[in-house]
């Protein structure tokens, strides 16, 4: 994850577990050796509440490396910050049980995630800390996604048509 204070001091948190909490843990520690205004900060284990209290702060959002976005890079989007998730295999849309953020963008184009892989990582972040305007683009594009996609009516009428297409394969 990655947040921010106010412009341009950036604080980056990531809520990341996993086999590539090493190399996280090591992009982060370049940014930061690159852009000393930078602050990261690790959401993991926490309560719901206190991710939500850290996040809340923030300015970019790293999900993960591993698989799709999850429920803290929605919530993070909803919060108003980019987000960046990424997959270790672009080539398969379910890996290890875990949907791929390709596997996401197949089903909803407009979807607002960064990709990122552990060799983009740094680049895709330095980006973000760099273009201000590029942040706030992806801020807005993330709320029309909300707004049009995390709706109760939206998700009411999407889970009926599922329901309705699994009875038909099942008769």
């Amino acid at each position: 994850m990655i947040t921010e204070t106010g412009w341009p001091t950036e604080d980056i948190a990531s809520g990341v577990a996993g086999s590539n909490q090493d190399q996280i843990d090591y992009m982060m520690k370049l940014i930061k050796q690159k852009h000393k205004h930078v602050k990261t900060i690790l959401v993991q284990r926490q309560t719901h509440i206190d991710c939500l209290q850290m996040k809340a702060v923030g300015d970019i959002y790293f999900d993960s490396l591993r698989g799709g976005p999850g429920n803290n890079g929605f919530e993070s989007m909803v919060m108003g910050m980019p987000v960046i998730a990424g997959c270790n295999d672009h080539s398969h849309p379910f890996v290890k049980g875990v949907w791929t953020i390709e596997a996401y963008k197949r089903l909803n184009k407009d979807l607002p995630f960064i990709t990122a892989t552990p060799n983009t990582l740094f680049d895709v972040i330095e980006k973000l800390i760099l273009t201000p305007s590029l942040r706030q683009h992806l801020i807005e594009l993330g709320t029309l996604h909300v707004n049009k996609y995390h709706t109760f009516k939206y998700t009411a009428e999407h889970a009926i048509k599922t329901y309705q297409e699994a009875i038909k394969m099942r008769n």
